[in-house]
């Protein structure tokens, strides 16, 4: 397996959140319903043997890391976006934020101008601009999703 896979597991075991009296090892484990000794051997970078899908999902869910997820899609030259929860919003209300993330993205390209004015970017704008990338294209694939749904309802 991918090593940045491995890492990503490892990583993400050992620095679950822990429960009261539990380490990170036990509340993963309880998390997954397996011992600690068993997901302290599966959670190895050297291990043969690891979890299953259904464990990785029981564990990104349980300690909303999403690590492993993000290192298997960049191994296969995917990414990972997360989705925002507009299942409350009406249609006119997400094509309003559509609107509003087209504007900013006016923004945001002034930003990245202004950035790379002094020919360097710091890690404050890299960051700033990222979240405007991910809030841009969150909203973009749901409105695709609404969309589809429209569409599904007409037919």
């Amino acid at each position: 397996m991918h090593s940045t896979i491995r890492t990503a597991i490892y990583l993400t075991v050992h620095q679950f959140p822990a429960r009261r009296g539990l380490n990170p090892i036990e509340t993963a484990a309880q998390a997954i319903g397996r011992a600690p000794g068993t997901v302290y051997n599966k959670a190895a970078t050297d291990s043969e043997h690891g979890f299953t899908i259904a464990e990785i999902v029981m564990l990104m869910t349980a300690s909303s890391d999403y690590r492993v997820l993000h290192a298997l899609a960049n191994s296969v030259d995917h990414c990972v976006v997360r989705l925002g929860d507009y299942r409350r919003t009406s249609d006119l209300e997400l094509l309003d934020l559509l609107l509003m993330q087209v504007r900013a993205e006016g923004d945001r390209s002034d930003r990245i101008r202004r950035a790379l004015e002094d020919g360097r970017i710091s890690g404050a704008e890299i960051s700033d601009i990222r979240d405007g990338v991910h809030a841009h294209i969150t909203a973009e694939l749901e409105l695709l999703a609404r969309l589809e749904g429209l569409a599904d309802a007409a037919r």
